[in-house]
């Protein structure tokens, strides 16, 4: 039997046991390269994990008054999905401000008290937008109108520098 085995093996074309061969090779990268893959995201579970145990284990031992000033921060918390990324917030996508109102792509327009995306309006001035997400105050600025607050290279349009 063993001889027979050894007669069907050579009669094998070298080509295809080559093929054969590569394909274990391959085979065995991608098991490995998905054993890592796994390895890595547990991880970085067990990381984000450590950090909740120590945010909790820090609040416990914390006294009434810091417990009351970090209770808007802990329930914050408690909402956010630590596993999973956060929800995109479409409302610091604002464009401009017309008049007494905040402007954003596809016509919306939003005034003061109103809910613009999951975030209330709180105030509208000239060159920016305050919005309330979560319990924070958020900030769009929209330049003053003067020229760029992107930075500047420090030369002037039409003239060339030396160098």
């Amino acid at each position: 039997m063993i001889e027979t085995l050894r007669e069907r093996i050579l009669a094998v074309p070298a080509a295809v046991q080559s093929a054969a061969w590569m394909a274990v090779v391959l085979l065995a990268g991608v098991v490995t390269w998905w054993g890592f893959s796994a390895w890595r995201a547990a991880d970085v579970l067990r990381d984000r994990a450590e950090t909740v145990a120590a945010l909790l284990e820090r609040d416990a031992a914390d006294t009434a008054e810091d417990s009351r000033k970090r209770a808007p921060a802990i329930a914050r918390l408690g909402e956010r999905r630590f596993f999973s990324p956060a929800p995109p917030q479409a409302f610091r996508n604002a464009r401009g401000v017309l008049g007494d109102r905040v402007l954003y792509s596809g016509g919306q327009s939003f005034k003061v008290g109103d809910n613009a995306m999951g975030a209330t309006v709180k105030e509208i001035g000239l060159t920016h937008v305050e919005l309330e997400f979560e319990g924070e105050t958020v900030r769009v600025n929209f330049g003053g109108g003067g020229g760029s607050r992107s930075g500047s290279s420090g030369r002037r349009r039409g003239r060339r520098s030396r160098r």
